[in-house]
């Protein structure tokens, strides 16, 4: 509708600003209830190449047309994805 457009994301390779703004109604908490108030949590976004490198490969499929986005040390994320090292 008129109402409603696909949102442009820019593309990784032009990319100026190291921190993305994420939002949504998902769980607050593992095994917790989603939101009723929009959150939003700000996360640093990590090249491609370095993303690949700590998720499996097997798993997710990190290509050009995705950003990567997450907090290194931990404490910020939009999933319940962990990554242990």
């Amino acid at each position: 509708s008129k109402a409603i457009k696909p949102a442009c994301l820019a593309l990784p390779t032009t990319l100026t600003k190291p921190k993305a703004i994420a939002t949504g109604w998902g769980f607050t908490e593992v095994g917790g209830q989603t939101s009723d108030i929009l959150q939003k949590v700000e996360l640093s976004i990590i090249d491609n190449n370095h993303c690949r490198s700590l998720l499996d490969a097997d798993y997710y499929n990190i290509d050009d047309t995705q950003i990567c986005a997450g907090e290194l040390k931990g404490g910020k994320d939009t999933c319940g994805v962990r990554i242990l090292y």
